[in-house]
């Protein structure tokens, strides 16, 4: 069974946690498909961080994209 690829909106210490998680195999059967933020410099860190993870400038573009099959939100409230 194929992984269901999550798309991470909002870049900030929570959602590098949860990257953390599933790149370290604790989460079964998601990988990270793609990550929106828009401030540039979180966009850059993000990019910095994993190199391998598309960064997206525009979350409709990302949830577009087909890398993408549900998006998780870390905004501030």
């Amino acid at each position: 069974m194929a992984n269901i690829k999550v798309g991470i909106v909002g870049f900030h210490r929570h959602s590098k946690s949860y990257i953390s998680f599933i790149l370290d195999g604790l989460v079964e059967g998601i990988e990270v498909g793609a990550i929106y933020d828009h401030d540039k410099t979180k966009r850059k860190t993000a990019n910095d961080l994993y190199p391998d993870i598309p960064v997206y400038t525009n979350y409709m573009k990302m949830m577009k994209s087909g890398r993408v099959d549900i998006i998780t939100t870390y905004i501030p409230s």
